[in-house]
């Protein structure tokens, strides 16, 4: 029974010590993914997403210092703006990625073969 009212007492601690630590674990993955990614596509981003990118990133740095005293609300926010700040490197990735694909191709390629109107 005393074991049952301390888990009780404590699930809002643990609940956002979970949280913490989920979030954490997501603004790492970003944030490296993010430093993995932008030498490949920081040429074509312009000066202010670069600039944007850097601040998030720094952000996410800084909220990630805090440790075991960085807030949800903290962590949630730095993800979030690194999120958003980073779609246009995304999109600069995924363009790259396209083009390389579809290099040497030409339109002739991608008509749909006969039938597959049917199919869909």
């Amino acid at each position: 029974e005393r074991m049952l009212k301390d888990a009780w007492d404590h699930a809002e601690d643990d609940l956002r010590a979970r949280r913490v630590a989920d979030l954490r674990e997501r603004l790492e993955v970003v944030l490296r993914a993010t430093r993995k990614q932008l030498p490949n596509a920081g040429a074509v981003l312009e000066t202010r997403q670069r600039a944007r990118i850097d601040d998030a990133m720094e952000d996410a740095e800084d909220a990630l210092a805090e440790g075991e005293a960085a807030t949800p609300g903290a962590l949630q926010g730095a993800l979030d703006e690194l999120e958003a700040a980073t779609l246009p490197l995304a999109e600069a990735l995924m363009d790259s990625l396209a083009a390389v694909a579809l290099r040497g191709k030409r339109l002739e390629e991608f008509e749909p073969r006969s039938g597959a109107a049917d199919r869909r």
